[in-house]
């Protein structure tokens, strides 16, 4: 799961950016691209040692987490009625 999540985004985003980006990559572009990957290999190869067997004692039924919608619901209702006249900058 670790592989499929993490590191194969970042393999495949990164060698998309890469081609298209190829008529002008430039070091500093592979340097963010290879600094991404210092961040998710590590991470990557110590999840591969955890079995998901012995971080979760039994599964565990999926809920909705009600107050964070009705908090996302006022936070946008509040934006709305903000912005309800258009605010120039």
């Amino acid at each position: 799961m670790v592989v499929t999540t993490l590191v194969v985004p970042w393999l495949i985003g990164g060698a998309l950016i890469a081609l298209l980006k190829l008529s002008y990559f430039s070091l500093q572009e592979g340097l963010h691209l290879v600094a991404m990957g210092l961040l998710v290999a590590p991470m990557a190869a110590a999840c591969l040692n955890e079995l998901f067997s012995n971080t979760v004692r039994r599964p565990q039924p999926t809920y909705v987490a009600w107050g964070l919608v009705g908090l996302a619901l006022v936070l946008a209702l509040a934006w709305r009625a903000l912005l309800s006249p258009p605010v120039l900058f």
